[in-house]
């Protein structure tokens, strides 16, 4: 009983992992690992039906199983590998018609650059920049006045190119945007 319990479950197993991993596979590899594993799901297939079949009608020759046998593979092999091939092409062409799509809709936007001066308040004072967007942030240096490349607001910082490379940090209490 055990014996039939385990076929049983391998066999279920096998067929799910068969295909499910055909109907699902996502890259060549995947497709082959599951062709590989195809004959172990047709062997318990075809050894459970013949198991039921044998036992209702009267046994056939040894001769006529073998052909059975390579007909239900041959089959089942072919519809595998004709669902595999179709999903490949499927996904893709799938593939190239959205490069295509990102390459013609991709255009970008010229934006007039902005920068940071010091206010007028604060042209004569020494403001700090520092490496992160906090009061608890390292200095790194103090602003001239000059102005600089501002790439973004963050809360109440802007974020600049200080030295020509260097990201920096000024608070928006002491600089004002310019075009």
């Amino acid at each position: 009983m055990t014996k039939k319990i385990l076929f049983y479950y391998c066999l279920l197993v096998s067929l799910f992992i068969t295909i499910s991993g055909v109907i699902s596979s996502q890259n060549p590899q995947q497709l082959l690992f599951q062709l590989i594993f195809i004959p172990i799901a047709i062997y318990f297939s075809y050894t459970a039906i013949e198991t039921f079949f044998s036992k209702k009608k009267s046994p056939k020759k040894k001769e006529e199983h073998n052909k059975s046998a390579l007909i239900l593979t041959l089959v089942f092999f072919i519809v595998l590998l004709v669902n595999s091939i179709l999903k490949i092409s499927k996904k893709s062409t799938t593939v190239n018609n959205v490069s295509k799509k990102i390459v013609l809709t991709i255009s970008p936007k010229p934006t007039p650059a902005s920068f940071v001066t010091l206010k007028n308040d604060f042209i004569n004072d020494k403001v700090n920049v520092r490496d992160s967007s906090s009061i608890k942030g390292k200095i790194i240096g103090q602003m001239e006045n000059k102005p600089y490349l501002f790439l973004k607001k963050k809360d109440s910082w802007y974020e600049i190119i200080f030295n020509g490379k260097t990201h920096g940090f000024v608070n928006e209490e002491f600089v004002e945007i310019k075009k």
